[in-house]
């Protein structure tokens, strides 16, 4: 095989790393179902989701084994310096308040805004106070009189 068309190493390599790492998680058996689906070597595995897996017959174990491998896939694919989708950050694994660089930033600030202004908001809290153990539900209303209801102006 020839260098692949993103540069990368040459396709039996990565072919033969894609074999060394199913392998390495007892796995070996669903190499052809993989490269059905268009695995050419570990880079891809990120793109293999759970549904593809549940189609090729694999265990829950062999599914939980076949994530281990995209995490080894991922990591070593980082330091060549090749990203895989496994290695993208999720724009849901952002903190609170930091937009993702997949969202556009007003609504991200609008949503950050939000949770400030509800965070800082004066009312009812179910937190406890400072230095009390336990949160203290509001009092009930003190029932009056039902002439006070009933009185006019």
């Amino acid at each position: 095989g020839g260098p692949r068309a993103d540069g990368g190493a040459p396709a039996v390599d990565e072919a033969a790393a894609l074999v060394d790492l199913l392998n390495s998680r007892s796995l070996a058996s669903f190499l052809e179902p993989l490269r059905s689906l268009g695995v050419e070597g570990p880079s891809d595995l990120g793109y293999v989701e759970e549904g593809d897996l549940k189609a090729m017959g694999m265990t829950v174990i062999q599914r939980r084994k076949f994530h281990e491998v995209k995490i080894v896939a991922a990591a070593s694919s980082a330091q060549v310096g090749a990203p895989s989708p496994a290695s993208l950050p999720a724009a849901s694994s952002t903190p609170q308040g930091q937009p993702s660089a997949a969202s556009s930033t007003a609504p991200a600030r609008a949503a950050a805004r939000a949770r400030a202004a509800a965070q800082s908001a004066p009312g009812p809290s179910s937190a406890a106070p400072p230095g009390r153990a336990f949160p203290v539900p509001p009092r009930p209303p003190a029932h009056a009189p039902s002439t006070a209801l009933a009185s006019t102006s």
